[in-house]
C-alpha cells in the first residue's frame, strides 16, 4: 500500500518469528488437500491429476504473496495475507501491537 508507514520494529520481529510456523501450517493444509484430491472418487486418474496440478498452482501463488521476499517495507501485506487466510492462531495474532491488529482487522473487514 503506497504511503503506508513501515510496520513497527517490534511487530516486524514478531512476524519474522512466526513465519516458519505459519509456513509449516500452510504446507500441512496443502498436503491434506492434495491427499483428498488425489484419492478423490470422482473422475479419471487424468482428471484428478489435472485437478491436483491446478490446486498446486493456486496454492503456490499464496506462498509468493504471504511468504516470499519478507521485508519490513512489505510486512503489512504479508501479515494481511497470513491473517486473511487463517494461517496465524489467535494467540499469535495477539502478539502484534494493538495498532497493527486494528489496522489488519479494518482492512480485512472492508
Amino acid at each position: 500500500m503506497k504511503g503506508l508507514d513501515p510496520i513497527p520494529e517490534k511487530d516486524w520481529k514478531v512476524l519474522r518469528s512466526l513465519k516458519d510456523d505459519a509456513l509449516e501450517r500452510y504446507f500441512e493444509g496443502v498436503l491434506a488437500e492434495v491427499a483428498a484430491c488425489a484419492a478423490g472418487d470422482g473422475g479419471t486418474a487424468k482428471e484428478r491429476y489435472h485437478a491436483l496440478w491446478k490446486l498446486l498452482e493456486e496454492r503456490d501463488e499464496l506462498i509468493e504473496v504471504a511468504f516470499d521476499d519478507h521485508r519490513r517495507s512489505n510486512a503489512h501485506m504479508k501479515l494481511l495475507a497470513l491473517r486473511g487466510r487463517g494461517l496465524l492462531t489467535e494467540e499469535e495474532f495477539q502478539r502484534f501491537s494493538a495498532e497493527t491488529r486494528e489496522w489488519v482487522q479494518s482492512v480485512l473487514n472492508r
